[in-house]
């Protein structure tokens, strides 16, 4: 576990095989059951840019697997808890929906670096980071692909727009997870969106639960 930005934030870590350090990414699926995704058409009705969040709540409708990587959040979060005072950090649960287990997973857009194409057509986080001193790096970047399989079975990704997802998607999601400095000098773990593939569109909630457990 390591900080990169004066301890604000602290990142999982591992060994690649150059022998450097680099951030753990963790890969989930579920069914997409919210989502907050680009393109940003809308200036917000507060002057809270710093707290625009591109986001996707998924749930597992019940699956084991799905419940399974719940378990790995929770595993992850006492590897943080460790490191830090007893009483300062606050629980990571997941929530509910439906009466389901579900978790969100988000990405701020700011905190000078160009957006990706279909981010901000209309210019309105641009034009924040100028009046705001904001800025939109690499690690804000979120990526977007869908996916099919070749015909060797293997699946292979392609870059693709945000707008193409809906609740009801099956979708691959990276993320890795963090841990964030609160007030008081409270901390809280954070999943971190990276990427969201869509590995079937043609479901929505009111599927068999059955058929889509097979899925995840």
């Amino acid at each position: 576990m390591i900080s990169v930005d004066n301890n604000q934030t602290w990142q999982m870590v591992e060994t690649d095989s150059e022998n450097q350090l680099e951030e753990m990414v963790f890969t989930l699926q579920g069914i997409v059951a919210k989502k907050d995704l680009p393109p940003v058409n809308n200036v917000p009705l507060r002057d809270n840019y710093g707290f625009l969040q591109q986001n996707v709540r998924l749930t597992g409708l019940g699956c084991q697997p799905f419940k399974e990587t719940a378990d790995t959040i929770l595993e992850a979060q006492l590897v943080f808890k460790r490191q830090f005072l007893e009483g300062i950090f606050q629980k990571w649960t997941p929530d509910n929906t439906d009466n389901n287990i579900s978790i969100n997973i988000s990405n701020r857009y700011l905190k000078k670096a160009s957006f990706e194409k279909g981010v901000d057509p209309k210019g309105i986080l641009a034009a924040a980071c100028t009046k705001k001193n904001l800025i939109h790096t690499e690690d804000n970047k979120v990526q977007f692909f869908t996916s099919s399989i070749d015909e060797e079975g293997e699946r292979q990704f392609d870059t693709t727009e945000p707008q193409i997802f809906r609740p009801g998607n099956i979708v691959e999601i990276q993320l890795s997870i963090m841990a964030v400095a609160m007030k008081n000098s409270q901390k809280k773990i954070k999943l971190k969106l990276r990427s969201v593939a869509l590995i079937d569109e043609g479901f929505t909630k009111v599927s068999r639960q059955g058929f889509i457990c097979m899925h995840l």
